[in-house]
């Protein structure tokens, strides 16, 4: 994994724990927000954007990831904003980005080492 993997995939953990402490504070009635929907989108767009810098060699080391549909989200957010379906960015962000977390923490935590 080269520096720039890991601080793409740092920048993944970051805007997951984004994403957690919106959800957190919107409440489940997020979907009726716009300013929450923008929020989250947008995490969810830099996710995508920050997975294709990773190279597939290292994609394939965490493959309990969605890596294809992130990135694919990513495309529909940056370039198609208006037919967002609220029902799969609900998914993405209640069920695939934590998820998604967890791996690339323990992913990170394995490549450190005992030093940490």
């Amino acid at each position: 994994m080269t520096e720039r993997e890991g601080n793409a995939l740092a920048a993944i953990v970051e805007s997951a724990a984004l994403i957690a402490g919106y959800l957190e504070e919107a409440g489940e009635d997020w979907d009726q927000q716009q300013h929450w929907i923008d929020a989250l989108a947008k995490r969810v767009e830099e996710i995508g954007a920050q997975a294709k810098r990773i190279t597939e060699e290292t994609l394939l080391q965490i493959p309990n990831v969605d890596w294809r549909g992130i990135k694919g989200m990513r495309d529909i957010l940056a370039h198609d904003y208006g037919d967002v379906d609220l029902a799969i960015l609900h998914e993405v962000v209640s069920e695939l980005i934590p998820g998604m977390r967890r791996e690339i923490q323990e992913f990170l935590r394995d490549r450190a080492g005992p030093s940490g």
